[in-house]
């Protein structure tokens, strides 16, 4: 099996956890989400994410209680691990909600565990999406303290308009500065790139492959030399149903990047699909000559190995992928595959 690369940390194929690979704005504080809180009078037990801890406490205390705080040493063991099970794992994060009787989530999605907190809390019927923006949502108890507000200020992903800034972020330059009231200070065209495909990242996580597009095309417009740009709208391109496009997209990325990995690599795999053996091989060699010790790469080049009958390279690069991962299930399988069946 032919597994891709796919930024924003999974495999198109069986979503194990990987890495990130996004190259976007990835430090960011959220003025805005907070004057949202404090406007609404949104009212704690908080969960709060890690990155956004800090400025929870500034904004916060002491009014509200962080739960999470970013100084390492102060978290006792036992809560932290708590934690990390609770920002990959619906079940786990509803047992320690329920502990905490949490009534709000305030949550940075400009890291890997934020974004990958936010499709687990849409997805759960007793959480409801409040307040979105490039770098910060907050989810509120659906109950009916929390109805009204709700009501009004309630986001559905899949219809309703989303702005590309963050309001009264002046500390980022991702909202509008107002000096004396006459002057609005204009974004730069690398922020707003950078909020929409923040916001693209949001839809592409929530599987709204065509909200996807439609923000890293407006973030290409303005920064067409994004190489994480086009690889992010190559894949939201093919989980889509559009491989031509996607293909399109990838050539692009390495056409700006010649040693980008997940390029090379999901480029490989759509020639495979079609039978372009020659072309497949020398994007998956390509692949791990830019990787190194890239498990996926590695381990998509033994598969192709593999499947052309070659099962002595096969295993080669399987044990490659294994050394570069010991724990990466997909080679170790492999492996295990064909020492039952003797090969």
């Amino acid at each position: 099996q032919i597994y891709s690369i796919v930024s924003g940390g999974y495999y198109a194929a069986d979503k194990r956890p990987e890495r990130f690979g996004l190259g976007f704005k990835e430090q960011a504080f959220s003025h805005g989400a907070f004057v949202f809180v404090k406007e609404e009078g949104i009212r704690g037990p908080f969960f709060n994410n890690m990155d956004i801890g800090g400025m929870f406490i500034w904004k916060m205390y002491p009014d509200e209680k962080v739960f999470i705080d970013p100084r390492l040493e102060v978290n006792d063991a036992e809560a932290f691990s708590e934690y990390r099970r609770a920002m990959s794992s619906p079940t786990a994060f509803r047992r320690l909600a329920k502990r905490h009787v949490f009534n709000a989530v305030v949550v940075s999605h400009t890291s890997q565990d934020g974004l990958g907190l936010i499709p687990i809390l849409y997805g759960l019927p007793e959480w409801a999406l409040v307040y979105l923006d490039p770098v910060a949502a907050v989810f509120v108890r659906n109950n009916w303290r929390n109805a009204q507000l709700i009501r009004e200020h309630g986001i559905d992903l899949d219809r309703d308009p989303v702005e590309p800034v963050a309001p009264n972020d002046t500390l980022n330059d991702t909202g509008a500065l107002a000096l004396g009231g006459f002057f609005q200070k204009p974004l730069s065209a690398d922020t707003m790139a950078h909020n929409y495909f923040n916001l693209g990242l949001v839809f592409f996580k929530t599987e709204r492959f065509d909200r996807a597009i439609e923000h890293f095309r407006s973030g290409l417009d303005l920064a067409p030399d994004s190489v994480e740009g086009h690889y992010n709208i190559g894949i939201a391109y093919e989980l889509d149903g559009n491989v031509e496009a996607a293909a399109e997209r990838y050539e692009s990325a390495i056409e700006i990047d010649p040693r980008h990995v997940g390029a090379h690599t999901n480029l490989g795999r759509i020639y495979d699909v079609r039978g372009l053996k020659d072309k497949a091989e020398a994007e998956y060699r390509q692949a791990v000559k830019s990787g190194g010790k890239n498990p996926v790469a590695l381990f998509n080049l033994g598969a192709f190995y593999y499947e052309n009958g070659d099962r002595a390279r096969a295993r080669k690069y399987w044990r490659k992928a294994l050394d570069a991962n010991p724990s990466f299930g997909p080679a170790m399988d492999a492996l295990k595959n064909l020492d039952r069946r003797g090969l």
